[in-house]
């Protein structure tokens, strides 16, 4: 798109070298409509959550990242039958919006010392198994995506991740 015409730093000569081309070499830049955010979600007195009905969730109060309004459900005994034996968590949009949301989810545990996710090591592996992490997800208004399946209650109760009833 070289034009003789109009240029961003004004110059309108023709360059000696080039015929018909500007002077000095217009600059524009392309960028993603992306923004990044981290909440942390403590859970404290699992022992009471984990005997809510599967399908029975408790919602986060709102936080902002990225821009957005969010909460978290959390599903102490799975959002879906087959899953009632695990921990579902759920990222919900929590306002209106007039085109979708891109977001890549990740859910993972917290080192507190670090506030950052750390992988989680089933007891006897030395390998960790894999976090929740989505691929690109769009949110439409008030929509939740998330992980059914983020740990079984078993391996969560038998980890180092629960601390004092919380985690």
């Amino acid at each position: 798109m070289c034009s003789s015409h109009h240029t961003a730093s004004g110059s309108d000569q023709p360059s000696p070298e080039r015929p018909g081309w500007p002077c000095h070499p217009t600059t524009s830049k392309i960028a993603a409509d992306t923004a990044s955010g981290q909440h942390i979600l403590k859970i404290e007195g699992y022992s009471g959550t984990k005997f809510l009905s599967n399908g029975c969730s408790i919602k986060s109060p709102p936080f902002t990242a990225a821009g957005h309004r969010w909460s978290i459900e959390y599903y102490p005994s799975g959002k879906d039958r087959v899953y009632k034996a695990c921990i579902s968590l759920y990222l919900v949009l929590e306002e209106d919006v007039t085109r979708p949301v891109k977001a890549l989810v990740q859910f993972g545990f917290a080192a507190e010392e670090r506030r950052h996710l750390v992988p989680f090591f089933p007891k006897k592996s030395k390998t960790p198994a894999p976090l929740f992490k989505s691929g690109e997800l769009d949110f439409f208004s008030h929509g939740a995506k998330g992980c059914d399946k983020f740990i079984e209650r078993s391996a969560l109760e038998k980890s180092k991740n629960l601390r004092d009833d919380s985690y």
